[in-house]
This record gives C-alpha cells, sequence and structure tokens, in this order.
C-alpha cells in the first residue's frame, strides 16, 4: 500500500501542478502583456505561494503561527474554487481555438492581443463574481418551508414535523455562527 499511495499523491500533484502551471501561465501572459514593467522573478514565486498554500498549510500548519496558518488556508480555499473554474473557462476557449483552426470561424480582426487580454480580463471578473456569489451564498443560508401531504394512514399521529439541513459546509471560509 505504502508504494501505491506515493504514486497516486505524485500523480495527483503533477496533475495538480500542471493545472496550476498552465493556470499560472496564462496569468503571465496577461500580466506581462498589460503591465510590462512587472517581472516573472516576482510573478511566478507569488503565484506559487497562492497555488500551493492550501497544501503548505496541511503539511506545515503545527510549525506555523495560527494566524499565518488561517491567512494561507484562506488564499488557499479560494484559490482552489478559482482554479476550478478557471479551468473549466480556459478548456472551453481552447476547445473554441481548436475548433476555429479547424473551421476558421472567428473572424482574423478579434484574433489580436488586445481581445485576447479583453476575453482574459472578462474571465477573471467572471470567476471573481462567481467566488463572491458563493461566498454570499454560503455566508446568507436560506429557510424554505415545504408542506408535504402523504396519503397514507399513520395511526394516531396527525402531525409530523420533520427538518433537513443540507449544504452547509462549515469551516475556514463559513464561521459557525450560522
Amino acid at each position: 500500500m505504502g508504494v501505491l499511495f506515493f504514486f497516486a499523491i505524485l500523480i495527483i500533484l503533477a496533475i495538480y501542478g500542471s493545472i496550476n502551471y498552465y493556470i499560472g501561465l496564462k496569468g503571465w501572459e496577461l500580466i506581462s502583456s498589460l503591465l510590462p514593467f512587472v517581472s516573472s522573478k516576482i510573478y511566478w514565486p507569488i503565484f506559487w505561494l497562492i497555488a500551493l498554500s492550501y497544501i503548505i498549510v496541511r503539511f506545515l500548519s503545527r510549525f506555523m503561527p495560527s494566524a499565518i496558518s488561517y491567512f494561507l488556508t484562506l488564499i488557499g480555499s479560494y484559490w482552489l474554487g478559482a482554479m476550478i473554474y478557471l479551468s473549466m473557462i480556459i478548456l472551453i476557449i481552447r476547445i473554441i481555438t481548436f475548433l476555429d483552426r479547424l473551421l476558421s470561424f472567428i473572424p482574423a480582426q478579434l484574433k489580436t492581443t488586445s481581445v485576447s487580454n479583453i476575453i482574459s480580463i472578462c474571465v477573471i471578473l467572471i470567476v471573481a463574481a462567481l467566488l463572491v456569489s458563493g461566498v454570499r451564498s454560503a455566508n446568507n443560508p436560506t429557510t424554505v418551508k415545504y408542506d408535504v401531504t402523504i396519503n397514507k394512514d399513520a395511526g394516531t399521529i396527525k402531525t409530523l414535523h420533520a427538518i433537513a439541513v443540507s449544504d452547509i459546509h462549515l469551516g475556514t471560509l463559513v464561521r459557525k455562527n450560522h
């Protein structure tokens, strides 16, 4: 089990690293295009700290002050959500560009760096909106009341009250004050 577990973790980390590298590369293309004075020597360490912060905390939290551990968990948790959305959107964009290479349906004037930058900024804004919406939804639970009639003999029971609670994620991002 030890060797198999090691290789499974290695494969998962390789996939995680590859996805993050690709997202980071797309981010670097945008940053270097819009802010040419930003050095890759600054961008990549910051990017990898964000991308790996959740993993770092999971392995090293007992050696960190709780404030740093909390901060890195917060950053890492949001990054995991952003990474999923970015991966899906980038995959869709890559499929569209692949199909365009085969079918040539995107006009040439839309295949410029400035249009690519606008699309990248829109993707970032969409992902940010999705994250904000998710956080808002998680921090503002809703209560829904349903009246259910069951056409079945229940003996002496005239009414029955049931409570169902679902989709509650208590933890670092959603505090336990609900």
